[in-house]
């Protein structure tokens, strides 16, 4: 059940189109598309952790103590080693199968979140500019904090992130990719000293086991959520300028030939600054929809990604 809601949720995170971004007379060319990292996908790192709780060996600490009655100090210090224990393993082994499942859809998230669609190239050579992330809502309702006015809007927009420049073009792995730490095995006096203990120690270990993989799994959709997010906005800012309801970054740039001196030395030295961010044209007098492919028609006119077939 759980390997299916983590599909089900990397279904819902990439049912998007792989649109182009909608070409203007003034837009910079696209960036390059990244390469491959490492020719054949290999995201997983390291040894593979244990596939279940039943594999993981409870060692016994002083085995010579027979003890029956356990102090409520000693359950709960159990209690938690056991439960800290398992969550540790059990994150790491859902981590492993996740990036699994990201190697064998690689070729479909290279395709369905290809950045190079929507980030362009700064000027000088300079890196890369990232576009704002616009969020498109419909049916938007606010009220005051007394409930006796109340505004409505058929179509909220608003701008969740500014464009920046960046060094390299992100990819999706950059958002879905993430690690987990080595466990680390509880101290030995937290271990248990006699088979009842050894008995609750494991049932709270598979406890923990079973929590570690429910937060791996929410890491993963919460990352899904986010790429879809910030790719599907980009896409949105694309569609807006084109139709003339944003108007674009404003870009400067300077070069300075030689800087520096002392220990220091640049030469050919430019610079490239984001001199006013995109913002909303609010005169519907303005707007317009320029002439765009079949590929991208969808977006404009309807303002929204149509959905991939499913990768599973």
């Amino acid at each position: 059940m759980r390997h299916r809601t983590l599909m089900i949720g990397l279904m819902a995170g990439v049912a998007l189109t792989a649109c182009a971004p909608v070409p203007s007379r003034m837009e910079p060319p696209a960036a390059p598309a990244p390469q491959a990292i490492g020719g054949g996908e290999d995201l997983r790192r390291g040894q593979e952790p244990v596939a279940n709780p039943s594999q993981v060996r409870i060692d016994l600490h002083d085995p010579k103590d027979e003890k029956v009655e356990i102090t409520e100090i000693r359950r709960r210090a159990l209690m938690e080693a056991a439960q800290g224990y398992g969550s540790q393993m059990g994150y790491a082994r859902r981590v492993w199968e996740i990036e699994g499942l990201l190697e064998a859809r690689a070729p479909s998230l290279d395709e369905v979140f290809s950045f190079g669609r929507v980030v362009t190239e700064a000027p000088v050579k300079a890196g890369y500019i990232i576009p704002p992330i616009v969020s498109r809502s419909f049916d938007a309702f606010r009220s005051d904090n007394e409930g006796r006015e109340a505004s409505v809007a058929d179509e909220y927009l608003t701008i969740v992130a500014p464009g920046r420049i960046v060094p390299v073009t992100p990819t999706w792995r950059d958002y879905l990719l993430f690690t987990a730490a080595q466990p680390e095995q509880p101290a030995r006096s937290l271990l248990p000293s006699n088979e009842m203990e050894r008995k609750l120690f494991t049932e709270w270990f598979r406890d923990g086991w079973s929590a570690g993989v429910s937060l791996a799994d929410e890491e993963i959709n919460l990352r899904l959520t986010r790429l879809r997010r910030d790719y599907e906005g980009m896409l949105q800012y694309r569609r807006l300028v084109s139709m003339g309801m944003m108007d674009r970054m404003v870009l400067a740039q300077a070069d300075f030939g030689v800087t520096g001196g002392g220990d220091e030395l640049r030469i050919g030295s430019r610079t490239v600054q984001i001199v006013s961010d995109a913002q909303f044209d609010a005169n519907p007098r303005r707007w317009s929809v320029r002439e765009v492919g079949a590929r991208d028609r969808g977006i404009v006119e309807l303002g929204e990604i149509p959905a991939l077939s499913t990768l599973y």
